[in-house]
């Protein structure tokens, strides 16, 4: 799985930690769409996304993301300072989520308030429906696997993929035949350290990135890895079972 990665030219969108991705340049630049499946209380990713490439269409999906969540968020941050545990770059983002919300979520990002792939909300068939050239970004909680068939059907209109896989230890094979079988280049892997190792020292959460459009990677340019979380140790690929 991991003998064609770091051969590859990549950037890193989104935040310093849980919620960053490294991807692809060219498959950013060369997306007319951008759909973010799962995004909670951070939309960075699709902020520095729309940066790098502001002509692109965003629409982002999250049936639990309502301003209520977002209040709660920057509350919990706010309990933080009074026990000394601050996380300023959480803090930071907590405040401006409340004034992003409508004016830029909604409004700039597309916001629909539905999940995806379950009976509850919309199928991954509707929301791609009459799109080309998208770029796919999804962290949904382990329901990435109920909707895998699916991206594999429109695998013809994705420029590049970035997926956390949930529960990765009890399905190894279903993760690689995806691989097999989205026909892009596999670029960038990442041990979520939050997801925790199981016992046979494989991780419980992988982050994957793909690209129709992979660039070679430049002699001597070089990225550095980030915990998800700040302060907790970066987990290596050669440390664990894949």
């Amino acid at each position: 799985m991991t003998e064609k990665l770091f051969k590859h030219q990549i950037i890193r969108l989104g935040s310093n930690h849980d919620g960053g991705y490294f991807v692809c340049p060219n498959a950013v630049t060369k997306s007319q769409n951008l759909i973010g499946i799962g995004i909670e209380t951070n939309w960075e990713f699709e902020k520095e996304f729309l940066k790098k490439n502001p002509k692109v269409g965003v629409t982002t999906y999250d049936g639990q993301t309502n301003i209520f969540l977002i209040l709660k968020f920057f509350f919990k941050q706010i309990f933080k300072i009074l026990i000394f545990k601050i996380n300023w770059d959480l803090l930071k983002r907590s405040f401006l989520n409340i004034f992003e919300y409508k004016y830029f979520l909604i409004k700039k990002l597309n916001f629909v308030n539905k999940n995806v792939g379950l009976l509850s909300g919309l199928s991954f068939n509707k929301i791609v429906e009459g799109k080309k050239n998208i770029f796919l970004k999804i962290d949904i909680e382990g329901s990435e696997y109920r909707i895998l068939n699916q991206i594999i059907n429109y695998k013809e209109m994705l420029t590049g993929l970035a997926i956390e896989f949930h529960d990765y230890d009890l399905n190894k094979d279903r993760v690689h035949d995806f691989i097999n079988e989205i026909e892009m280049e596999l670029i960038h892997v990442h041990v979520n350290e939050l997801g925790g190792i199981s016992c046979d020292n494989t991780p419980i959460a992988l982050e994957f990135s793909f690209s129709k459009y992979p660039l070679k990677k430049n002699v001597g340019k070089a990225f550095f890895e980030i915990p998800n979380s700040k302060g907790n140790k970066f987990i290596s690929l050669d440390s664990v079972r894949l």
